[in-house]
């Protein structure tokens, strides 16, 4: 999943649709969730991993394979310790099987980890880190901004608006 956020010379502009629809999503399903000790997390639907794609991988007590890589232009991921995992076109749920399976092969006894896909948001015009940046999915324009470090003094954030 991928959103465009421009920062204009004289105005903000915030092309954040997918974000913010991906951010409502996940506040909607929060108030939904039945709070019972019954209710189970169900995985958030971010489609097929595609080259570019930023993963965050953490496995327990292998430090070396946890962090936050990414699928070069292959689809492959290459993981210190594990080589070279083909997971373009897979959703998250198939590449923690596929890595479940390699850190068995390499003789890690029952593999505990978690895999996390990143949205990549282009942040672009009046902030002062431009740029492609990966974040969590969730994340909220606030933070964003934050991210990226704020507007410049060009920016106007009175004429700031959704696209």
């Amino acid at each position: 999943m991928r959103a465009r956020i421009v920062f204009g010379t004289r105005s903000l502009a915030i092309g954040a649709a997918a974000l913010l629809a991906f951010t409502a999503a996940a506040a909607r399903g929060a108030r939904a969730q039945d709070t019972s000790a019954r209710a189970l997390p169900t995985e958030r639907n971010v489609g097929p991993i595609r080259p570019g794609d930023v993963i965050r991988i953490a496995v327990y007590k292998e430090k070396e394979m946890t962090g936050d890589f990414s699928v070069d232009a292959r689809g492959i991921l290459q993981i210190p310790g594990l080589g070279d995992i083909p997971v373009g076109g897979l959703n998250p749920v198939e590449i923690k099987t596929r890595l479940k399976d390699e850190l068995s092969r390499r003789g890690v006894a029952e593999p505990e980890l978690s895999v996390q896909p990143l949205i990549r948001v282009s942040v672009l015009g009046e902030v002062k880190a431009p740029g492609v940046h990966p974040v969590d999915p969730g994340t909220t324009l606030l933070q964003l901004l934050t991210l990226v470090g704020g507007t410049t003094e060009k920016a106007d954030l009175k004429k700031a608006h959704v696209l």
